[in-house]
């Protein structure tokens, strides 16, 4: 993730969008902010130019949660790089989690679709979790 420095423009805007209740068939008009980081400015080619800031990314929050439900990924060239959709979510314990994350990425022309079945969070981690046991046949050969 990039670092937002104050050279980075960032912008809220709040849209709306409309879908089909698939229960009701009835539109339902769903609130939405997007957070877009700007690149800074860079130096124009000639005198008179105008300055143009090319998207970083952009987040978009469902204004009824602020729960993250989108988040593009632009390159250098201001190109979506990566796309992630994140699905329905439910609650983990006290925790709102995705049921379903959805990345895409055009420009390599692949696209996962993540669906979380089960999530166990905070689980207690022992000591001898993170020892660091050898199988018999690994010689270890200590440097001096």
């Amino acid at each position: 993730m990039h670092n937002i420095t104050p050279d980075h423009i960032v912008t809220l805007i709040h849209e709306t969008s409309t879908s089909l209740n698939p229960k009701n068939k009835q539109l339902v008009e769903t609130p939405e902010y997007d957070l877009s980081v700007l690149s800074p400015v860079t130096t124009v080619s000639a005198p008179g130019d105008p300055q143009v800031a090319k998207p970083l990314r952009v987040i978009r929050f469902s204004r009824l949660n602020l729960l993250p439900i989108e988040l593009d990924i632009y390159d250098r060239n201001a190109e979506l790089e990566t796309q992630v959709l994140y699905g329905p979510y439910q609650d983990y314990n006290g925790i709102q989690y995705p049921t379903t994350i959805d990345i895409n990425r055009p420009l390599d022309e692949l696209r996962v679709k993540l669906t979380v079945e089960k999530l166990i969070l905070n689980q207690p981690l022992g000591d001898n979790q993170f020892a660091l046991r050898l199988p018999p046949e690994v010689k270890v050969q200590h440097l001096k």
